[in-house]
């Protein structure tokens, strides 16, 4: 199934922090971008229109994001759309665990890297892309599944009305032998084009009965694992490829969130797990897991999987190069601040914590401001700010305090940093 348009709501009550989230999100051909500037506009959107993903800002004027986010879950329309949690502030655990608590499907604090962040958001989408073929897959099978029960249940009825009938009916009944023949076939083809609709899939599937044991796995799922067909049929999936932590360390199946579908008939989404090859290396995978339902009560499980293998791959590089940058900038012998797209500071090397002697958590955000002189402070905004808006290099004079106290005049050049797509970072 070919991806579909998605509308994204992005909600903050500073336009130019909108500006930058529309104008990274431009980047997704596939997603059509809706602001609002506060909780109540946000609301109205999405009573409106549909709204597939809302990324949310918490620190607002009036209603904050976890209030919008408690409001959505009064509402039918709008309880199952996707929340994820942008903040500069609320960044402590506690205020982290509130935001799953209340329904956030993520919690991002900045500054956000606008990789992380496009890779998130397109994991949602191919999550969403995900979900519907498997529903579209899940349908068919169900009404596969109605087409068999029926066609036996009609089966049935004639073969009984047949053989009490059977000493002055034969020839009837013989007709029945064959139409029973042409239903048979018929059931055949219907398995037959089943199993040509999941091989077309680009993710790894498979079918659970109620002890975990695969019913059923489509070639996908045998490459990116290793195995035949034949060699995992009526064998407990978690115990062939489900079985160790990352770190080789057991995995009992109690712990697994798979029992949850079979136990509890929920739909469970698990990122970063691990599934194993059947030569021991391991597979990075994102999966979801959806319940069979028949009359009610659950049967089984639809299992997919798709491998993230290259996503990790680059997440490493990404983490790496950050890495090598903050080495060769804390020995530079001068001080050095970075900033991101919103403005506030994220990083300052040792040199500058040395001189001031706070430490990284005192200065991120706008605490550097709290050390330079009352006098000097409304110019180094304006410099700053305006030359930042307008993406341009700067340089201003004025006083730092030193660790002992002392005021030390500094000179400060700023210039705009840009990522390898020519993105202002």
């Amino acid at each position: 199934m070919d991806s579909e348009h998605y509308t994204i709501l992005i909600v903050d009550d500073k336009p130019n922090n909108l500006f930058s989230l529309r104008a990274l999100l431009g980047r997704l051909p596939q997603c059509q971008v809706v602001e609002a500037l506060s909780g109540e506009a946000a609301l109205g959107v999405m009573i409106e229109q549909s709204v597939d993903l809302v990324l949310l800002d918490i620190q607002m004027p009036g209603m904050n994001g976890y209030e919008i986010a408690q409001h959505m879950q009064m509402t039918e329309k709008t309880r199952d759309i996707p929340v994820v949690f942008i903040t500069a502030v609320f960044r402590s655990d506690e205020f982290i665990r509130h935001g799953y608590e209340i329904g956030a499907v993520d919690y991002l604090t900045k500054p956000v890297d606008d990789n992380l962040l496009l890779n998130r958001i397109q994991l949602y989408l191919r999550l969403f892309d995900r979900e519907k073929s498997l529903k579209f897959a899940l349908t068919d099978l169900r009404q596969r599944e109605f087409e068999m029960e029926d066609a036996n249940r009609k089966l049935e009825h004639r073969v009984l009305k047949r053989t009490r009938e059977f000493e002055q009916k034969n020839n009837q009944l013989e007709n029945e032998m064959s139409e029973r023949q042409q239903i048979q076939c018929a059931l055949v083809d219907s398995e037959l084009r089943m199993q040509e609709i999941t091989a077309t899939l680009a993710e790894g599937l498979y079918v659970l009965d109620m002890e975990g044991r695969i019913t059923f796995i489509n070639p996908t799922a045998l490459t990116m694992l290793g195995w035949q067909e034949k060699e995992v049929l009526a064998q407990n999936s978690h115990a062939l490829f489900h079985h160790s932590s990352v770190n080789g360390s057991p995995y009992p199946s109690s712990a697994c969130p798979l029992c949850e579908v079979l136990s509890q008939g929920s739909v469970v989404n698990m990122e970063d797990e691990w599934l194993w090859h059947r030569d021991g290396s391991g597979v990075p995978v994102d999966m979801i897991a959806s319940p069979i339902l028949r009359g009610g009560e659950v049967h089984g499980a639809v299992v997919s999987f798709r491998d993230i293998t290259e996503r990790k791959g680059m997440k490493s590089q990404l983490e790496e190069s950050e890495a090598r940058f903050r080495g060769v900038a804390n020995v530079a012998p001068v001080l050095i601040w970075v900033a991101g797209i919103d403005k506030l500071c994220n990083w300052f090397n040792q040199r500058w914590l040395g001189f001031t002697g706070r430490t990284m958590e005192q200065e991120l955000g706008n605490g550097w401001a709290d050390g330079v002189h009352p006098d000097d402070l409304q110019h180094c905004l304006e410099i700053y700010i305006g030359h930042f808006d307008q993406r341009q290099p700067f340089s201003m004079i004025y006083r730092l305090r030193r660790h002992d106290g002392e005021w030390c005049w500094i000179l400060d050049n700023g210039v705009p940093r840009y990522d390898e797509h020519g993105t202002f970072a």
